[in-house]
């Protein structure tokens, strides 16, 4: 996946990527794109989980159907079969831009998605899920099990039914080792909170205090605010999307400030 805008934008700069696979290896690609070396270390292992009768009668019976994830897109079709049906008036909301594309690569067509955000309380802020229009309706949320329940709690609020179906679940990988050095890297790119504390987990925790002194990747001020209350420091970075491509970008923007400094 080339991106012909992004050559040399990295160059001499080692990223530490830790998404959850297949989408890091994207990341690393656009990284390597850029002129950058990345060090693909995923610190979240996706694992699919089996479908069940009464979740698929969930599926098939909700008036509004809520993705959370590119992977609850992905678990999604892992269970549905040929025959099974979402009813024709059902709506899909997509939490953001990437899932909304996923979405729309599988033929679901979002209607209901942030115009401005990419999170539980963006999706919210839609037309279409104001209490006026939402009392009475049964709603699905399609996501990994034990994420934030706050989308929830507030459409229970405007009156909706809400019912939880888990596609996945999300796990800390187990490492025999760390096949990096700490002190060789540049920069950190981490895409969630449970991310965040699993590299922690991973890395020796004599190396903590290093891995706290370096600039930080993140996609949101909620996990900006996690971060320094885990201990990182200093030049705590927030993207202007979820994707790969805006994470890229936050680390150039970066690095040429960093340059005009020198």
């Amino acid at each position: 996946m080339k991106a012909p805008h992004n050559h040399n934008r990295l160059t001499g700069l080692t990223v530490l990527a830790t998404r959850p696979e297949p989408q890091n290896a994207d990341l690393c690609e656009l990284i390597k794109n850029a002129g950058g070396r990345p060090l693909a270390f995923p610190t979240i292992h996706i694992t699919w989980l089996n479908s069940k009768a009464e979740a698929f009668k969930l599926l098939t019976s909700s008036d509004i159907l809520i993705f959370i994830s590119v992977n609850a897109v992905a678990g999604y079709l892992r269970w549905k079969n040929e025959n099974d049906h979402l009813k024709a008036t059902a709506k899909i909301a997509a939490i953001g831009s990437q899932t909304k594309k996923a979405l729309l690569k599988a033929d679901l067509n979002a209607s209901i998605y942030p115009e401005n955000g990419y999170n539980s309380e963006a999706l919210l802020q839609s037309p279409e899920l104001v209490a006026e229009k939402i009392a009475g309706k049964f709603v699905t949320i399609i996501r990994g099990r034990g994420g934030r329940d706050h989308l929830s709690t507030e459409l229970i609020s405007r009156g909706a039914m809400v019912e939880y179906v888990d596609v996945y679940q999300r796990t800390c990988p187990t490492v025999a080792s760390v096949n990096f050095e700490i002190n060789k890297i540049d920069i950190v790119s981490v895409t969630s909170n449970a991310g965040l504390e699993n590299l922690l987990k991973m890395i020796d925790r004599q190396h903590h205090e290093a891995l706290f002194e370096y600039p930080l990747v993140v996609l949101s001020q909620r996990m900006a605010e996690h971060a320094k209350q885990l201990g990182f420091k200093h030049n705590i970075l927030l993207t202007n999307g979820p994707g790969n491509q805006a994470i890229i970008d936050r680390i150039a923007v970066w690095r040429s400030h960093t340059s005009n400094k020198i």
